[in-house]
């Protein structure tokens, strides 16, 4: 019999499914903590309003690293796939990471707005915007390639600008920075209708998403008033990616969520330092690929995504005139 690793453990033992719910082209399944334990912490939103400050590097910057000092009395926990806005241009976590209280750390990056290098302001904000899932996977492997080959959190820079194109074009959002956030605020009032039909519920502390009948994501984190600040921007990420998806057979949800279970279960792990507090874990099963953060024993926060075993297809030149093109994408998990 298979071993069963960290996360499923983890999840099998500290998360409740709730019920499935349904909007349009996106479904949810709410995930809720069974026990609160392992250390405090507070998000990227309310990190910042206490005082959280995250800077360039220096005068000159540099675009794959930025600055964060936490003189808070709280750890503040980043996730990855956030956007950080400001400074000389936006950009977004590589790696989750856990800044302690009192610490000063260089996180690593990846830019999403290849246009600008100018000051804009002098600490960088929360966008409010999280890297749709489908970009998170693509990052996510590139960073897992990186840790491998070179111990360092790094992505593959030039395919994140190449997706971001795909995003704006696919959703006819010009930006002349080239703004990954350009192309949310082009969908603000679309994802208003998902956000409205998809509120936060007591105790929730992430979900398993669904795009057009597909499993696209499971995402959480160990404490609920902490994903509460989180969730709007997780529902806004799944509507970026609805045109990506083919439809599949929606009364065939819960098989899918079931098997995409089964893939957790059975992915194989990797350790990591992790960048501030913790250990990073890497997951790759079989159409899976995520990532875990886990200090003092307990999982901060856990991400895996859908992942296709077909050559990608996501990048603009594929086949000419795709653009998106869906071959990528679709229900490919039923066994």
């Amino acid at each position: 019999m298979h071993k069963q690793n960290l996360a499923a453990n983890w999840f099998q033992n500290n998360i409740q499914i709730g019920e499935i719910l349904t909007h349009r082209e996106i479904s949810i399944l709410p995930l809720h903590i069974l026990h609160i334990a392992g250390p405090d912490y507070v998000s990227l939103k309310s990190g910042i309003k206490q005082g959280l400050i995250i800077t360039e590097i220096g005068q000159e910057g540099s675009v794959p690293v930025l600055k964060a000092q936490n003189p808070t009395g709280i750890p503040v926990l980043i996730l990855d796939g956030e956007e950080l806005t400001g400074a000389k241009q936006n950009r977004v976590l590589n790696t989750t990471i856990l800044i302690q209280a009192g610490a000063s750390i260089e996180i690593p990056v990846s830019c999403t707005e290849q246009g600008r290098w100018r000051w804009d302001s002098k600490r960088f904000e929360d966008s409010g915007v999280l890297m749709a899932p489908a970009m998170r996977s693509r990052k996510n492997e590139s960073v897992r390639n990186s840790l491998k080959s070179r111990g360092s959190h790094d992505s593959n820079q030039m395919r994140i600008w190449e997706d971001i194109g795909v995003y704006l074009k696919t959703h006819d959002a010009h930006s002349e920075t080239r703004a990954m956030k350009y192309a949310f605020e082009k969908k603000r009032n679309d994802s208003k209708t998902y956000t409205e039909a998809f509120p936060w519920q007591e105790g929730q502390c992430g979900m398993i998403a669904l795009i057009r009948g597909n499993v696209v994501s499971l995402e959480l984190v160990s404490r609920p008033e902490v994903y509460r600040d989180i969730h709007e921007k997780m529902i806004e990420s799944l509507v970026m990616d609805i045109p990506l998806w083919k439809p599949a057979d929606r009364s065939a949800s819960m098989k899918h969520v079931e098997i995409f279970l089964d893939y957790m279960k059975t992915a194989t792990e990797e350790f990591f330092p992790a960048v501030g507090a913790g250990t990073d874990v890497r997951y790759r099963g079989h159409h899976l690929i995520g990532s875990a953060l886990v200090v003092e024993n307990w999982m901060l926060h856990l991400s895996l995504y859908h992942q296709s075993t077909r050559n990608s297809a996501f990048h603009p030149d594929h086949h000419h005139n795709k653009y998106p093109s869906f071959d990528d994408f679709g229900p490919e998990i039923i066994r």
